[in-house]
């Protein structure tokens, strides 16, 4: 086996390099995937949305306006049924159920509708919201069902039944008691 001695014999480092020489070595030795990349050209930049299909975003260099402009947005949001959302921020008791399964999530929202899509970002299954009533009784119907909850506030309400009709039945009871 050689040395590296052997192999480049005149070697002697002096270390009085200028400051470039050492960057460049540094430079040459990372991997090609860290190495530093320039800002793309305007030419290549819609070269590379014409590749893909993409219509490029900015005007033609000619200064002429987009051949197909983007439909304006109205400032109004879409209608959202009444039945869910919240009106003037009360609560609401709603039950959720994840698609595959028998779980149901009994939980307490301003908005049931925005908590499933909150809720929805980190399931790997659909959920659906069964059902929603305003007023607070996460707590009491979570005390009801103790003895069939999974996990958290996830509960496993098939010995009972439906589960919607099981909940408004004992919303109707805890309803009747207040």
């Amino acid at each position: 086996m050689t040395k590296h001695l052997e192999v480049v014999p005149d070697f002697q480092d002096t270390f009085e390099r200028p400051a470039w020489w050492h960057r460049q070595q540094w430079l040459s030795s990372r991997p090609a995937a860290s190495a530093p990349r320039l800002p793309m050209s305007e030419k290549m930049r819609r070269r590379a949305y014409e590749r893909e299909g993409i219509p490029y975003p900015g005007p033609e260099r000619s200064g002429t306006v987009q051949s197909d402009p983007q439909p304006v947005r109205s400032a109004t949001p879409p209608h959202r049924s009444p039945k869910w959302k919240a009106a003037n921020g009360k609560p609401h008791t709603y039950l959720v159920t994840a698609e595959g399964t028998h779980l149901v999530k009994i939980g307490i929202a301003k908005d049931p509708r925005r908590r499933l899509k909150e809720l929805q970002t980190g399931q790997p299954m659909d959920l659906f919201l069964m059902w929603a009533v305003e007023g607070d009784y996460e707590q009491a119907l979570h005390d009801l069902f103790a003895a069939y909850r999974h996990r958290g506030e996830w509960f496993d309400l098939r010995e009972l039944g439906d589960p919607v009709a099981v909940v408004t039945d004992a919303m109707n009871e805890i309803k009747g008691n207040e």
